[in-house]
């Protein structure tokens, strides 16, 4: 693998500054940018000290003493910083993720610091191994408005796109995830075992949400994974499920079979409610 570099392309913020000035950051592999990762807007002055030094093998930016992005030094990535506004048509300060109805898990794994938008449940997910579940209660919870350092793995579990916006401010979320993720497209180490957010397509598992065995080539940036230890089991297991037991959370003991009870469960796929004998799709539509 090569070294990681970074470009760092900004006017000199000298004592004598006091005009604010914006820099941009964004992350490139190979040359091409990775456009899924988002552009980063900060305002700086010469009092926010922005600083990019190496640390234990990552570019790390800072500014105000806050950890607003970082990048291993790997795969060829380069984390771009520079005082030049990119094409106006290139979204700033925000990465958009999009969970369904049909499709309400889905994964995030970021540079930068984010800060958790409303309108979905984030979770910072502890991994339970005497259940091979990945936990999201409201212990794993990043609520709304909550500040998460950069490269914080992440499950966000909603019925629509959401917003995250990057930040500047003092991280305010500590939680520490069972999850791990990449900003680059990785090959995964030789004798790691991956699973990756998916539904079982088949057997016991069938229709349930969790993370199953990874059988590609390349991890793509900007997404999570479970790195399983065949050191500590070497008995790894088909699937970890997710435990979704927040208010408005998904049982997955609902996830296999059409329940007869009123609830949440999935079906072909989809969520679906079930409430007086009749069903619904999470946005209120009934289901036929």
């Amino acid at each position: 693998m090569k070294r990681a570099f970074f470009v760092f392309s900004m006017l000199s913020l000298s004592g004598a500054t006091t005009l604010a000035q914006n820099i941009y950051v964004h992350v490139e592999q190979e040359g091409k940018r990775l456009e899924q990762l988002g552009t980063a807007e900060f305002e700086v002055n010469a009092d926010s000290h922005p600083c990019v030094e190496f640390v234990n093998g990552k570019a790390v930016m800072t500014i105000n003493g806050n950890r607003v992005a970082a990048l291993r030094m790997s795969s060829d990535g380069t984390l771009v910083v520079e005082h030049q506004s990119p094409n106006a048509d290139t979204p700033l300060n925000t990465v958009t993720k999009t969970p369904s109805a049909e499709h309400p898990y889905v994964t995030l794994y970021s540079p930068f610091q984010l800060k958790v938008p409303s309108g979905c449940e984030v979770f910072v997910p502890e991994y339970d191994p005497n259940k091979d579940a990945l936990l999201l209660n409201s212990n794993t919870q990043a609520t709304a408005g909550s500040i998460v350092p950069p490269e914080t793995a992440l499950i966000v579990s909603g019925s629509e796109a959401v917003n995250f916006e990057f930040t500047a401010q003092t991280p305010t979320c500590s939680l520490q995830s069972g999850l791990s993720g990449s900003s680059l497209k990785i090959y995964p180490s030789a004798g790691q075992t991956i699973f990756t957010l998916g539904v079982g397509k088949s057997g016991p598992n069938k229709g349930k949400y969790g993370f199953y065995r990874f059988t590609g080539t390349t991890l793509n940036p900007g997404l999570c994974y479970l790195v399983y230890n065949p050191i500590e089991n070497p008995f790894y297991p088909a699937a970890v499920l997710l435990s979704h037991s927040t208010t408005t959370g998904i049982s997955p003991t609902l996830f296999y079979n059409t329940p007869t009870q009123d609830g949440k469960y999935i079906e072909n796929g989809k969520v679906i409610i079930r409430k007086e004998n009749k069903k619904y799709y999470i946005n209120g539509q009934e289901a036929k």
